[in-house]
């Protein structure tokens, strides 16, 4: 799993490269309930990324480091804005 997160501190913006899940949740360490997803984009596939799309839509935070997607990004990667509201 891709775990890497970067931070702009200025804004409290971080940003995390999270592999793609079918329907179900993923970790992204660090992340809260009272945080706020700005945007996520989904690089399609992985492997030799073709397209990058707005799934904003379809990413929610259900738990401390979890967050849970709603459709299969199975084989993708996601960019994962965010910012931390605990600083």
């Amino acid at each position: 799993m891709c775990a890497m997160t970067r931070s702009l501190d200025k804004f409290n913006l971080r940003i995390s490269l999270v592999d793609g899940v079918n329907t179900t949740t993923a970790t992204l360490t660090g992340i809260a309930t009272e945080d706020e997803i700005v945007s996520v984009l989904l690089a399609s596939t992985k492997a030799a990324v073709a397209t990058i799309e707005d799934i904003t839509s379809t990413v929610s935070i259900t738990a401390a480091s979890t967050i849970t997607v709603t459709a299969d990004y199975t084989n993708d990667l996601m960019i994962v804005f965010w910012i931390d509201k605990s600083v």
